[in-house]
Formats: C-alpha cells, sequence, structure tokens
C-alpha cells in the first residue's frame, strides 16, 4: 500500500486513533495492517474538504448511490476519491477532459456480463473486503461518480452459456443497451440486421490516446474482425497479442554439465538433444530422457520448430499479394522432415502422439526432457520444476534457425469480444466514456495493481471489459527494465507493472525473474529483440467463418495433424506424405476456402479507419 493511499485512507476514518485494513499483494491474496493517524491531521482536513466538492480540476463529480462496506471500505473509499482525481488531473493534462464529460440528468444503462469460477471467487473476496457484487462492483461505482451513469446488470452468465444466452435476447428484440458480444459472427449478424450502432465515426470524437494506440497496435485488426460494410460496429476489448509466441527453454544445468554451447541453428539444435539423450545429463545411469517432446495435437508446443523453418502450419498469412494457408507450404513440410530425423534418431519420445500438456509436463517434473518449446509463462512450469529439483535450471533462449535467416513468429490478434451498442439506445458515446474509466488505468493512476489486478481479474468485473496494446507484456517488461534502470526507482511503475515488480521480489522470485527479470535469458529480453529487429508479423485472417469453412474446417484440421503425425513417425515419407495432405486439403474444400479467406482480406483485411488525434501532439 503506498503512502499517499494509507493517508487518505487514515483520514477518512475519523472515529479512532488507528484502522486495520487489508493491502493487494502480488498474488491476490491480502495481509493485514494497522497505522497511527497521529501525523494526518493536515491530510484528513484536505481530504474532508475534497469531499464536500462538487467538482475536482474542473470535472463534475457526482454523488455516488453505493457505500461500501465489510473489512476494508475506508480503502475502498480512498480508492474511489483518489482515482477520481487522478484520472481528471491526467485527462486534463492531455487534453482530453472533455472527452469523458458527465450527464447533468442520470442515464441508465442496461448491460450483461461473462464470468468464470475464478471471478466468482474473486467477487466472494471482494464482498467480504468491500461489499462490492457482481450487481454493483467498483466499475459500475466510478461510472456513477465520474459520469453520472446509473449502470444495470440485466443479467449476467458463466463464459460457456454467455454467447446462446445473448442470442435469446437478439432474438426476442432485447439486447441491452451497451454489452460485450464474443462471437464474431453474431457481431456480424447484428450488424448486418442493423441492431447495433455503428461506431465508425465516434471514435476519434469520443476515443482517448490510450483507447486508439491499442487500437493501432495490432494494425486495426480487431477493429477489421468486427467490420461490416466498411463501417466498424464494434470495439475490441483487446489482449496482449504477443501471448502467441514460441519460445524455446532448455535445461541449462544440463548444459552446463556436459559442456555445450548454446544451439543457433537447428543442426546445432540436434547435437544438444543427442547429447541429452545419450549422455546421461540427470546422471542416473539410464538411458531415459529425451531431447524434445511434441505433444498429440502438433501445435502451441512446438510451434517455435515450425517457425524456425519460416513455417506456420496452422495460420493464414500474406505471402506476396495473396493469403496462403501455412500447412500447404514447402516450408511446413521442411519442418516436418526436419522432425522426422528427430523422432528416427530416438531424440523424440515415440509416445508423443498420445501425450497432453500434462503429460508433458509430468516428464519435465521427473528430468525426463530438457528443451521445452512453448509460451513465456513456462517460467511458472520451471519454478516448480526447481522446487521440486532445486538443481534444475532453465533459460529461454533465441530460437535456432532452419533456414539461415533470422526466426519470425506470428502473431494474431486477441479479445475478449468486443464492445457494441444497442441502435435503440440513444448515447453510444457512453460506451466509450466507459472504455476510458478502464483503459486509462495504467497512465493515470497510481493503483493500477487495485483496479486492474486485485486477486488477478479485478477489470473482468467491468462489463465492456478493457483494452490494452497488443504489446501490452513487452510494454510492461520495458517499464520493469525502466525502474531497474533507474535504482529500482519504484515511482516509474505503471499498470501491470506494479504487479510484476511485487511478484519479481516475492515467494515466486525465480519464476518471475525468468519470464520478466533483467539480463538475457529471458522471453521478454528475446520479444523486445525481435520486435526490434521485425521478427514479429501479423496473421492476414481474421474474418468469421464461411459456412464453407464452418462445414468443413474441423475435418481438415484433423486431417492434417493425422498426415503429419505419419510424416513424423515415417509411416509415410514426407514427399508422398505432404503430396497426400494436400490433395486431402483441395478435397475438402480447401481450395474454396482459400478463395474466401482471399476474398475476405481484399474487402475487409486492409480497412483502415480514422482514429483520431489526441491528446498532446
Amino acid at each position: 500500500m503506498n503512502r499517499r493511499l494509507l493517508a487518505i485512507i487514515l483520514a477518512s476514518s475519523m472515529t479512532a486513533l488507528t484502522i486495520t485494513g487489508c493491502g493487494s499483494q502480488s498474488d491476490g491474496s491480502t495481509g493485514e495492517t494497522s497505522q497511527t493517524a497521529d501525523s494526518a491531521a493536515t491530510v484528513a482536513q484536505d481530504t474532508v474538504a475534497a469531499a464536500t466538492d462538487s467538482t475536482v480540476n474542473d470535472h463534475i463529480l457526482y454523488q455516488p448511490t453505493f457505500t461500501a462496506s465489510g473489512t476494508n471500505a475506508n480503502e475502498y473509499t480512498a480508492h474511489m476519491e483518489l482515482y477520481e482525481k487522478e484520472l481528471t488531473d491526467y485527462l486534463k493534462e492531455t487534453n482530453q477532459l472533455e472527452k469523458v464529460e458527465g450527464y447533468d440528468t442520470p442515464i441508465t444503462v442496461k448491460t450483461v456480463m461473462y464470468y468464470t469460477a475464478a471471478m466468482q471467487d474473486s467477487m466472494a473476496a471482494f464482498k467480504d473486503r468491500y461489499g462490492e457484487t457482481m450487481e454493483y462492483n467498483r466499475w459500475f461505482d466510478i461510472t456513477k461518480r465520474y459520469l453520472n451513469v446509473d449502470m444495470k446488470l440485466e443479467w449476467s452468465a458463466l463464459t460457456d452459456d454467455y454467447d446462446n444466452t445473448l442470442r435469446l435476447d437478439m432474438s426476442a428484440g432485447e439486447l441491452p443497451d451497451i454489452f460485450i458480444v464474443r462471437n464474431q459472427s453474431d457481431l456480424i449478424s447484428m450488424a448486418k440486421n442493423g441492431l447495433i450502432w455503428d461506431l465508425t465515426d465516434l471514435i476519434p470524437e469520443y476515443a482517448t490516446q490510450h483507447d486508439t494506440d491499442a487500437l493501432q497496435s495490432d494494425n486495426q485488426a480487431g477493429l477489421q474482425m468486427a467490420s461490416y460494410d466498411g463501417k466498424v460496429y464494434g470495439l475490441p476489448a483487446m489482449l496482449s497479442a504477443t501471448d502467441a509466441v514460441s519460445y524455446i527453454w532448455i535445461r541449462n544445468d544440463w548444459m552446463q554439465k556436459l559442456g555445450l554451447k548454446e544451439p543457433t541453428t537447428m543442426d546445432e539444435l540436434q547435437d544438444v538433444m543427442k547429447a541429452f539423450v545419450t549422455q546421461d545429463p540427470d546422471g542416473n545411469g539410464m538411458d531415459d530422457t529425451w531431447g524434445i517432446i511434441p505433444d498429440k495435437d502438433l501445435d502451441y508446443n512446438i510451434r517455435g520448430v515450425f517457425s524456425s523453418f519460416d513455417s506456420y502450419p496452422y495460420s493464414w498469412y500474406l505471402d506476396g499479394n495473396s493469403v496462403v494457408y501455412g500447412g500447404t507450404t514447402e516450408t511446413t513440410k521442411n519442418a516436418l522432415s526436419y522432425l522426422h530425423d528427430c523422432y528416427e534418431k530416438g531424440y523424440i519420445d515415440p509416445e508423443f502422439a498420445t501425450l497432453g500438456n500434462d503429460e508433458i509436463l509430468e516428464q519435465v517434473y521427473n528430468d525426463k526432457v530438457g528443451i521445452i518449446y512453448g509460451g513465456h509463462w513456462f517460467g511458472h512450469n520451471a519454478q516448480s520444476h526447481h522446487d521440486l529439483n532445486p538443481e534444475a535450471d532453465w533459460k529461454c533462449i533465441e530460437l535456432p534457425t532452419g533456414t539461415g535467416s533470422a526466426v519470425r513468429n506470428i502473431i494474431f490478434p486477441q479479445n475478449g469480444g468486443w464492445v457494441v451498442v444497442n441502435k435503440n439506445f440513444e448515447h453510444p458515446e457512453i460506451a466509450f466514456k466507459m472504455r476510458s474509466l478502464v483503459c486509462n488505468v495504467p497512465d493515470a493512476s497510481s493503483e493500477g495493481d487495485w483496479w486492474w489486478f486485485e486477486n488477478s481479474n479485478a477489470w473482468n468485473f467491468s462489463p465492456i471489459r478493457n483494452v490494452v496494446s497488443s504489446y501490452d507484456n513487452l510494454n510492461t517488461y520495458l517499464n520493469l527494465m525502466e525502474v531497474y534502470k533507474n535504482n529500482e526507482d519504484t515511482s516509474l511503475l505503471r499498470g501491470k507493472a506494479i504487479t510484476y515488480w511485487a511478484n519479481l521480489h516475492g515467494k515466486d522470485k525465480y519464476a518471475w525473474e525468468l519470464m520478466f527479470g533483467p539480463g538475457e535469458g529471458t522471453p521478454m529480453s528475446i520479444l523486445n529483440q525481435d520486435y526490434q529487429n521485425g521478427q514479429l508479423f501479423w496473421d492476414a485472417f481474421h474474418g468469421s467463418q464461411s459456412s464453407t469453412m464452418q462445414n468443413m474446417w474441423s475435418t481438415i484440421q484433423d486431417e492434417q495433424k493425422r498426415i503429419y503425425t505419419d510424416i513424423i513417425v515415417g509411416n509415410i515419407n514426407a514427399d508422398d506424405g505432404f503430396k497426400q495432405w494436400l490433395d486431402t486439403f483441395n478435397s475438402l474444400s480447401g481450395e474454396q476456402i482459400t478463395k474466401e479467406v482471399n476474398d475476405w482480406y481484399n474487402e475487409y483485411g486492409t480497412l483502415t479507419f480514422d482514429l483520431g488525434s489526441n491528446g498532446e501532439s
């Protein structure tokens, strides 16, 4: 808890010399704190005076309809009052305050929400601490206080049930006012039928800088996905797209023990695999270790193998002037040939075609594998392994190349749905203003960890979710490095970096330093290098599935993985097997689907929209 917040909490508690509150911790748990109010007299006077003001720095604030309760009621009120001031100061300093004007007369907005089991657990904790509920939480409260907008939750549903419940509302003509649409086809259907607002011209007028920066960060792919007839009908609730990047993790302790150098080519990687398989790196005197272990899906956990050969077998991307399906390219055949060679030499567990993620992690924890392809979050698994075996030391290295050129990674736009507005609702601009309250937290607030990350998911209780840059993880890492470089000046931390800094110095320090720590050998340092060197590129197709694709794509993917597996294990040679796969792809309407994908790209994939010029130049 920072000192400024503590002072406000103390000032808010005028009935006792001491208060006991609950501070937000890096793992979402809580801890008890206690302080005297002897030194807070001046702050108390300022706070009491501010509470009677109707404006803060030229922005009108409105009386809340919610009264906090529970063990941390005073803390809750302090968070609200501080953010009201900090947000107003920030928006005024950046010439954006007029975009978030409130309303003289209260306006009611009907909305709906989807939730997860984890969110239910968090809300139980928030209710105990602050009196919050799904029907009225901190985001509903700040919307009332800042905009004079009353949020009314019509219904909520578990994520798996949300889409169907929303479709029932659509069929009955009873859509809420402002809400999230999670299914792209549903959004396009609503747009075609005139049920939701065209938001195109409202973006430059009402979106604040953080929002427009995020919308631009994926080359407007999220907006293109929500487009119909050249207009935007939904605002993406964007997430970090770099989660799709595949890294290679290697047992550094085995490398040191066997005197091996880090591989830079796929041939050198095979040399490391051979050593891991034949030189008993775990020291148990048995021939029981593997080089790499794909899983039965042949996708994410060996994506980096394919990328090393400039292959992207489950993606659509631009090749010249046309969009191609990566599963059908010559480079993919080369990657499959490499995997077959590894299999034939005994570097791959022959049972891989039956293994899921849990079984592979079991191999990791039992010291049976020394090379893993996966996301940056493998650091958590490395921590679990390190806890079991303190000698186990993992390191992330650059992807070795199979072509002689620098390895590129493909990334995809990621979001939790699109914010849309019922065509019958008279104030579509409120959707933008609600987003401003959420998305400006990292720039405006000194307490982004409470607003966004308390219990790891506080932002999810906003019915319009949130929007962050597609490079959010990278931006967080760069913010952390800024702090390290400035003598660990934590006043420089913003948004998610506040929480991650605490994690870097908490009980899971090993994992967090592997992922977001300083120095070389972390996935974020490699991501930064790839970004700076132009080694990240975007997929080309993110349209909704045509009827042909809906009918055939599942079968195509099943056949693709079946034939790929046959090639790897040697049931058929790579040349004959890949020809068989191409014939199968085309016989299952692959050519027609490729044409439809290119038609979508030519109509929507190159669209750009005016996002406006916000704030200071």
